[in-house]
């Protein structure tokens, strides 16, 4: 099946999607603008008062803090550089997708989170994509499963609830109750976003890494990389309600396709541990 066709079929399976995240594309546009000011992109995040209030929340943060209350978006944007705010900006904006945030959503989004730091340092690590992309894929890894969650909250709840049994069981449920898996659902809602077709692969291949034989390695690699993310934060327990046991992390497709040694692997788990301590405050505040 054409993959076009197959994305077609799931928008359509969907009905009511959440709107592109329009804040966040043009304050990305900005920010990759050569021409582009601190001005202009306090303009474009003034419009949208929730991510306004968490740049301005963070820039006072004590990660932050300088010792001066900072009032402006211009000065928050000064105060938290490009990385920063580029994340806040995404962040703000996913967060801002769910309709509900109880106790699940919480986990989902903690393990969201924790996704995007864990494949930032994976991609600092292997220095072979940009961490930027890293994060940002890491961070849309859940999105399927925000969808999910959206349309029933009842029918995502078991499907959280079988996580615990392994992927495998719970892509089976996911299909059974939706048709499709997460992964399927978050490619083409990125898709039909028109995000990049590199972060849409991803996205769609993060589990099952079924990737074509012709795929590039920018793809291949990224993906990787998302795979081995997810990973370690199933095996450090991270926006789980149950601690899992599926194996250790150097048999993840990711890690394989990655050439990575256990050694290697617990590094990037030990420096996991200490990033996500530091930045869960500020994401999940």
């Amino acid at each position: 099946m054409p993959m076009s066709l197959n994305f077609r079929n799931v928008i359509e399976s969907l009905g009511d999607l959440p709107p592109t995240p329009v804040i966040a594309v043009k304050a990305l546009q900005i920010m990759q603008d050569p021409n582009g000011s601190a001005n202009k992109l306090a303009e474009i995040i003034a419009r949208d008062p929730a991510v306004s209030a968490r740049v301005l929340k963070t820039a006072n943060s004590p990660l932050f803090y300088t010792g001066n209350h900072v009032a402006t978006l211009n000065h928050a944007i000064v105060i938290l550089g490009e990385s920063h705010l580029r994340h806040l900006v995404l962040e703000a904006s996913l967060r801002g997708i769910n309709k509900h945030f109880g106790v699940y959503e919480r986990m989902l989004w903690e393990n969201s989170i924790g996704c995007a730091i864990a494949a930032r340092i994976i991609a600092n690590g292997i220095a072979v994509i940009d961490p930027e992309e890293a994060f940002l894929a890491g961070l849309f890894s859940n999105i399927g499963r925000i969808i999910m969650n959206n349309h029933s909250r009842e029918q995502y709840r078991r499907i959280a609830d079988a996580e615990v049994l392994g992927e495998s069981a719970s892509h089976q449920l996911e299909k059974e109750l939706y048709q499709f898996t997460h992964a399927e659902i978050g490619a083409a809602v990125l898709d039909r976003w028109n995000f990049p077709a590199t972060l849409v692969q991803c996205i769609l291949h993060h589990h099952d890494f079924a990737l074509p034989d012709d795929c590039p390695e920018e793809v291949c690699t990224l993906t990787a990389t998302v795979n081995l993310a997810s990973g370690i934060c199933r095996h450090l327990n991270v926006g789980y309600r149950l601690p899992h046991s599926e194996g250790e992390l150097w048999t993840l497709p990711g890690a394989r396709a990655l050439r990575l040694e256990e050694a290697r692997l617990n590094t990037f788990c030990k420096e996991f541990s200490e990033s996500f301590k530091d930045e869960r405050a500020v994401y999940l505040a």
